[in-house]
């Protein structure tokens, strides 16, 4: 049962990519670029504190200090991204979810923060959990062993 549930998931998610595939070309690259940026420290999160900007750099320097206080995670409250395109079309690049008018298509996961930031620091867990429609809290941490 387990398998034709995730099988009728894929066959349905996939057909919305075929049928949405020019409007969702756009939010792509919107992503991409956003990524790219991200990862070369020349783009930054918005977090609730508008003169804390936190790049690549930012999380390890602070993830370094947190170690070092014996603090197992950092934390961050950040404005989720949506980026808009075609008629009300827009990406969140924090979660990598497309939402398409009237549909809401899940994006594959190399467009995401979460993702860049799993393969950046394979050993942490990295979460976000959304507190409301415009932001939420990014969660790294490590495993104590």
């Amino acid at each position: 049962m387990l398998h034709r549930l995730k099988s009728e998931y894929h066959m349905y998610y996939a057909n919305l990519r075929v049928t949405y595939a020019g409007r969702i070309r756009a939010l792509e690259e919107a992503a991409h670029s956003s990524l790219l940026r991200y990862a070369n420290n020349t783009l930054h999160l918005y977090t609730k504190d508008p003169m804390r900007k936190v790049s690549l750099k930012t999380i390890q320097d602070d993830l370094i200090n947190a170690a070092k206080a014996g603090c197992t995670y950092v934390e961050y409250t950040i404005n989720t991204y949506l980026y808009q395109a075609w008629e009300g079309d827009n990406v969140s690049v924090i979660t990598g979810t497309y939402y398409l008018h009237p549909e809401k298509l899940f994006i594959t996961e190399e467009h995401s923060y979460i993702t860049l930031l799993q393969k950046t620091f394979p050993e942490l867990t990295i979460t976000f959990t959304e507190k409301t429609v415009v932001d939420g809290v990014l969660r790294i941490e490590f495993s104590v062993s």
